[in-house]
């Protein structure tokens, strides 16, 4: 069933340069605020009233690649050639981190298990930045906030390109791609010290994932096609669009959500079938934030930020 009623797309940002920096993850940060960062180490803040303001820090150039909230006042963001940064809202405070011997990796995504224990994961800088090689995948563990780190997963042939915690099961997943073998979920009952093999493999480049309900959906492609043969799946089905990769997918109490290529959208009710829609920016649309029940924000390349608001119906 298509639904009646497309959502609203208002364009609260858009850059006209090539040079202009790509937003690669957004986060919420505070009540009403959200950060967005991204490429040449920018940050934007962004309020849910849309007002836009850049944040000024301690920039090394870098890629910023994820932001994690860790509690009501400290932020860190993981970025390109091991950097880490982190802030303290109550004293406005800064901490740069570039981990020994990661220099020419990228610090991908991350995950916060309980108070100081973190994870990060990546590859490879090149393999971010779409280039061929091998990606040198892994996962490091904190525990005492980000000071210092280990590393307790590795893997010549597999970019690791996702980490998430499940606080209901206390498991972490990963999501690896290997050129061959495809995309793999392996998992850690014992918050990240040891990670094995799940049976979860699916065919095809599988960008990003989220569990609902018990089953997980994934965001990618047939192929490591970035333009073309996009892909949302679970591991009963897989689902085909005439679009490019599929960056991120989401989801609240009322809607799913997932991001592509050229401005490419795709959205259903939670039992509803997926309807496709083309955004008015040719942009492709990295990440996705929901700010309420029926409204989110969307970030992606050349400054694009957007607002998605649902029917509510």
């Amino acid at each position: 069933m298509t639904l009646a009623q497309e959502p609203i797309i208002t364009v609260l940002e858009d850059g006209e340069q090539q040079t202009d920096s790509s937003y690669y993850d957004i986060e919420q940060v505070g009540e009403t605020e959200y950060w967005a960062v991204g490429k040449y180490g920018i940050i934007t803040s962004l309020k849910t009233d849309g007002q836009i303001s850049r944040v000024q820090f301690p920039n090394q150039g870098a890629d910023l690649l994820k932001v994690q909230r860790l509690d009501e006042d400290r932020i860190m963001i993981a970025a390109d050639s091991g950097y880490l940064y982190f802030y303290e809202k109550s004293t406005a405070r800064w901490e740069v981190n570039r981990v020994e011997g990661y220099e020419n990796f990228c610090f991908y995504n991350a995950a916060q298990v309980d108070g100081d224990v973190l994870l990060v994961c990546g590859g490879k800088s090149s393999i971010a930045a779409e280039k061929k090689a091998l990606p040198f995948g892994f996962i490091l563990r904190s525990t005492d906030g980000g000071k210092n780190w280990e590393k307790v997963f590795d893997s010549k042939l597999n970019m690791v390109w996702s980490v998430k915690y499940d606080k209901l099961a206390r498991e972490l997943n990963a999501l690896l791609y290997h050129p061959i073998r495809q995309s793999r979920l392996i998992s850690s009952a014992d918050l990240g010290r040891t990670w094995n093999k799940t049976s979860t493999h699916l065919k095809g480049l599988f960008h990003d994932f989220s569990n609902l309900n018990g089953k997980t959906l994934f965001s990618g492609g047939r192929n490591p096609n970035f333009n073309l043969n996009g892909a949302i799946a679970t591991m009963e089905k897989v689902n085909n669009f005439q679009s490019g990769m599929f960056w991120d997918i989401a989801h609240n109490k009322n809607w799913i959500l997932a991001t592509s290529t050229d401005g490419n959208l795709v959205y259903r009710k939670l039992l509803g079938d997926w309807n496709f829609l083309t955004t008015s920016v040719c942009k492709n649309l990295y990440e996705i934030a929901f700010i309420d029940e029926h409204t989110a924000f969307v970030v992606g390349s050349y400054k694009t930020i957007l607002k998605v608001s649902f029917p509510q119906q």
